[in-house]
């Protein structure tokens, strides 16, 4: 009975400790083991030649960007896919939790591999660092959400490189305030085709929103989120993909009179 409370005891006590908020390195440091699913050729060291500045923080990541503006650099959450020293102590009371957290790795980290491999041009990922190895030789300096500064051992960490855009709306309200209407109309159409081509790869996105989602550079477009891709058909039509695409921009598009010509560019692909 003493053991039974004792096994019950010890979690709770860590959990009642105080937890730093915000960006911590403790956060961001790599905890798995290698697997060759997920390894990657080493990039090259100037991406990292450079302090990066913090950007914001999401869902899965903590984001940076480089001083020269032109990469954003990702660190994972870990405590959303890491198992705790007690999960694994006592695998016996955790056993869905720890399920969970491997199933989420998983499909996370094999989403950013559909990216890498299949879908470069469409994601701007540079580089994945999925594995923490001692190989890779590279310290990073970075400045958090305090201006802190931090020197990072990239081997130990898993993380990602894209490229930096310009979110989606703010590029396409820019141009319709500056009464760039073919501006616009070029993005809508390259926002439309990019949908089209990654449906034409067989892969699916399961979050794609323009709002949120995707980004400008030099009128390509990406998508900055890439953790929901699946190698399979989207359940739902092009059309269908296209309009919960743009279903934020509804009311911008019909302000300047871009309704029509968005339906005549996504009908004329069907």
């Amino acid at each position: 009975m003493k053991y039974k409370l004792l096994l019950l005891i010890i979690p709770l006590l860590f959990f009642s400790l105080p937890r730093k908020k915000g960006f911590t390195l403790k956060k961001i440091s790599g905890q798995h083991f290698f697997d060759k699913r997920y390894q990657a050729p080493l990039p090259p060291n100037e991406i990292f030649n450079q302090p990066y500045y913090y950007l914001g923080s999401g869902k899965e990541c903590y984001a940076f960007a480089s001083k020269d503006n032109q990469y954003v650099i990702k660190f994972f959450k870990q405590k959303h896919i890491s198992l705790k020293p007690w999960h694994q102590f006592f695998p016996f009371l955790f056993h869905e939790k720890i399920k969970k957290r491997i199933r989420l790795r998983e499909k996370t980290f094999d989403s950013y591999m559909i990216a890498y491999k299949e879908l470069k041009k469409e994601s701007g990922v540079l580089y994945l660092h999925l594995n923490t190895e001692q190989g890779f030789n590279q310290t990073l300096t970075l400045f958090d959400h305090k201006n802190q500064k931090h020197k990072v051992n990239l081997a130990k960490m898993e993380f990602l490189v894209q490229e930096k855009a310009v979110p989606f709306l703010w590029a396409l309200q820019e141009s319709l305030e500056k009464g760039k209407r073919e501006q616009s109309q070029k993005l809508i159409l390259a926002l439309i085709l990019h949908i089209k081509n990654r449906r034409e790869k067989q892969i699916s996105d399961n979050d794609l929103n323009c709002k949120r989602n995707l980004g400008v550079i030099q009128e390509r477009i990406i998508n900055i989120d890439i953790g929901e891709y699946e190698c399979k058909p989207s359940e739902i039509s092009f059309k269908e993909e296209v309009a919960a695409a743009v279903s934020d921009l509804k009311e911008l598009l019909k302000k300047h009179e871009l309704d029509t010509f968005f339906d005549e560019a996504v009908n004329s692909l069907l």
